[in-house]
């Protein structure tokens, strides 16, 4: 994956991740069919799909009573 969809030099800037993130898709697919992997869904794809859901949905409320959350 290019290195500037997760170095920033002082700044964040998000503007060229949508390419980086399509030609590394696009390349890990390639590598993996090679491989003779049959995944059918692409890395941002089962990224996504892992992160969709909240695994640990009682820790806000824990933080909240233990007076931890900074919600300034």
């Amino acid at each position: 994956m290019d290195i500037r969809t997760f170095r920033h030099n002082e700044r964040y800037d998000a503007s060229g991740y949508a390419v980086a993130i399509d030609t590394y898709d696009a390349a890990i697919m390639s590598y993996w069919q090679e491989l003779g992997r049959s995944d059918s869904m692409s890395w941002s794809a089962n990224l996504g799909n892992f992160y969709k859901q909240v695994y640990f949905p009682q820790v806000k409320p824990v933080a909240a009573m233990q007076g931890l959350l900074n919600d300034k």
